[in-house]
């Protein structure tokens, strides 16, 4: 909710993160989880900025004022507090959950009245070489993207799926489902970690979902390879000499 409220009026995940001293992707993914709970999209999102939808203002609105409540609540209280205590919610791929899970049985000695709480983000894909289909399933992760040679048209993937660890199963079994892709010859799907879309440039810009599709269109007709290429070059090309903040990985599969 803070990231949400932050967001809001900041206008960018940048400047959020900044705010509450996060990365630009860790706050797009408390939204997007945010988003995907309440099964409803609060914010517009551009390369530049950020805005409220009808849904989003509306709970906006709340949020603020629940939020002025807590931080009251909280002042009143924390001069008594003789260690730190509290939630404390982590977000990452389920590599850092790999490299972060063997330190939290000494975290919870030394602070054990902090209660985590974690989200992680994850897709997996089924190939079928004999049916030429590739079956997907999306945890909150990125939208695939799918080019299609007979048309030469890119579209995004998005079947439904909640991120790991947001619900106890419930929610997860319901929402989260297979989905099956059809591949012709030459067709390339394409996979991505968000530190693609979130690299950002000595501005403070991000390179952005729609710079990621041009990329990505432009070179699939020459095959995986180039597409990997073509979408790092450009990555570079755009942040410069802006140390990068979040891992990027890219999967492009092709059919021959």
């Amino acid at each position: 909710m803070v990231a949400f409220v932050r967001s809001a009026e900041s206008g960018s995940f940048v400047a959020a993160g900044r705010i509450l001293g996060l990365s630009a992707s860790a706050i797009g993914k408390s939204v997007m989880r945010l988003e995907a709970k309440l099964g409803v999209q609060l914010l517009h999102r551009t390369t530049r900025r950020i805005s409220l939808t009808d849904e989003g203002a509306r709970f906006f609105s709340r949020c603020k004022s629940v939020l002025s409540e807590i931080e009251d609540a909280e002042s009143d209280i924390l001069h008594t507090a003789d260690a730190p205590r509290g939630r404390l919610r982590i977000s990452m791929p389920a590599m850092g959950y790999r490299l972060l899970l063997p330190l939290l049985p000494e975290f919870r000695q030394l602070y054990p009245d902090i209660r985590e709480d974690m989200f992680i983000s994850m897709a997996y894909l089924v190939l079928d070489h004999v049916r030429a289909t590739v079956t997907l399933s999306r945890a909150g992760h990125d939208a695939p993207l799918l080019y299609r040679r007979s048309t030469q048209e890119l579209t995004k993937l998005k079947p439904p799926g909640l991120v790991l660890g947001i619900d106890s199963g419930s929610v997860f079994d319901r929402i989260t489902n297979d989905f099956a892709v059809p591949l012709e010859r030459d067709d390339c799907l394409f996979l991505y970690t968000d530190g693609v879309t979130e690299a950002l440039d000595a501005s403070g810009d991000e390179f952005g979902p729609e710079r990621m599709m041009h990329s990505v269109q432009a070179s699939a007709p020459d095959g995986a390879q180039a597409v990997i290429t073509r979408v790092i070059d450009d990555v570079r090309a755009f942040v410069g000499t802006t140390a990068q903040s979040d891992d990027i990985t890219l999967i492009v599969i092709r059919k021959t």
